[in-house]
């Protein structure tokens, strides 16, 4: 009997043991937790989950985690995320959007892939991606208003949507023959003051038309003119729902806390053109514990169909991508909510590297810095379109360090 009672203990004493030392939790994926940097270097049912850091050698460390799942009738996903019905799992804004893609209506981001040719005309292969497979993802979408590629991508104006400088320069091979910077030019083509000019007839690409850049007789050719680099202000508002350079001060805007509009004589030491922006200080750093909101006084309502915003920022703020303690975001504010009930919208950049400049779980926050230069910043507004709101930018700051700030100009909504 008392070997059979010794027994019984130690058999309950090592089923204790080994559920007290059993496997680690495993965030749904089989019992491994793999560290990440970023959703992409998780598996597409997981994501980088930046809210709950695990502390390891006295540094945040983060974890994939599994999505939630959802359907199209159970629509369970958090505030900020959305249903990729397709695939039965929450995705971000971001994700969903189509600079991502995660979820399209065609095959973009399940069909794998080695190289851009096995993949649909407006797909293109993302290698970029951590993972060991690569997957197709639906290109972005550009026009000759609206060119917001990334850097090192160019706009196939005849298929509206981004290739990359080496696709862009065997031109028929991704864009019709002849697409250049002026295939749509048909102010060129009919341009009566060109007729008699042998070396502008025979150009039909119009491309390397040095006679056309300087041809003063060529007034009416507004296409050429503005297809530059969009030194020129009318470039950014011709065809605008909605455009502010600051050139007029603060009269359309509400501001509160630091920011203000003028010269700027810290930081960047300049607007982006031509000679006003809106800053958080013109002339210092940001306060700790800021609360600073720019927006227009005015509610607008915005296009039904698509509308984008774009603009120029300068940014120097204290924090990173992965802790983006002083920030900026973009708010499209319904009127009839406080401010503070808003959180910002997802944005891209064309910084050398997209990651760069932007933190927080959706890549809503603008912060950090990079380098001395002015990038663009594009926001898909398609969650308010055809609704009232207020444009708004909002910076906040924690209480550890201050820098300059953030600088925005050239300010456009189409």
């Amino acid at each position: 009997m008392k070997r059979f009672l010794l027994l019984f203990f130690l058999v309950v004493g090592f089923l204790f043991l080994f559920n007290a030392c059993g496997d680690p939790e495993d965030n749904g994926y089989d019992g491994v937790k793999v560290q990440c940097a970023n959703n992409e270097g998780c598996a597409k049912t997981q994501f980088c989950d930046f809210e709950n850091p695990e502390l390891v050698n006295y540094e945040e460390v983060y974890y994939c985690t599994a999505r939630d799942v959802c359907s199209e009738t159970v629509q369970s996903c958090a505030f900020g995320w959305q249903c990729c019905n397709s695939a039965h799992y929450c995705v971000t804004n971001v994700e969903y959007s189509v600079q991502e893609v995660f979820c399209t209506t065609g095959t973009g981001g399940d069909v794998e892939c080695t190289k851009t040719q096995d993949c649909q005309r407006d797909e293109y292969c993302d290698l970029e991606s951590s993972g060991a497979l690569h997957y197709c993802k639906t290109r972005l979408a550009c026009s000759r208003g609206s060119d917001n590629c990334a850097f090192g991508w160019q706009c196939c104006y005849t298929d509206s949507f981004c290739v990359t400088t080496a696709e862009y320069t065997p031109v028929a091979a991704y864009c019709d023959a002849g697409d250049t910077a002026d295939t749509a030019d048909t102010a060129d083509t009919a341009d009566t003051a060109d007729t008699a000019d042998t070396a502008d007839t025979a150009d039909t690409a119009d491309t390397a038309d040095t006679a056309d850049t300087a041809d003063t007789a060529d007034t009416a050719d507004t296409a050429d003119t503005a297809d530059t680099a969009d030194t020129a202000d009318s470039a950014d508002s011709a065809g605008s729902f909605f455009y502010e350079n600051f050139e007029g001060g603060d009269g359309k805007w509400t501001l509160e806390g630091g920011w203000a509009v003028g010269t700027p004589t810290a930081g960047p030491g300049s607007a982006f053109s031509p000679s006003n922006a809106a800053c958080t200080v013109l002339d210092g750093n940001y306060q700790d514990n800021a609360s600073y909101i720019i927006y227009t006084t005015t509610a607008m309502t915005l296009p039904a169909t698509t509308p984008v915003l774009t603009f120029k920022a300068w940014v120097e703020t204290d924090g990173t991508m992965y802790d983006p303690a002083d920030n900026m975001e973009v708010i499209a504010h319904d009127p009839t909510k406080p401010w503070a009930q808003e959180l910002g919208l997802p944005v891209e950049s064309d910084t050398p590297n997209p990651k760069d400049l932007i933190g927080g779980v959706s890549r809503e926050k603008i912060n950090g810095y990079l380098d001395n230069n002015w990038y663009t910043f594009t926001v898909n507004l398609n969650s308010a379109a055809g609704k009232e709101v207020q444009l708004g930018f909002r910076f906040t700051s924690d209480s550890s360090a201050t820098k300059y700030g953030v600088c925005i100009d050239n300010v456009v909504i189409k």
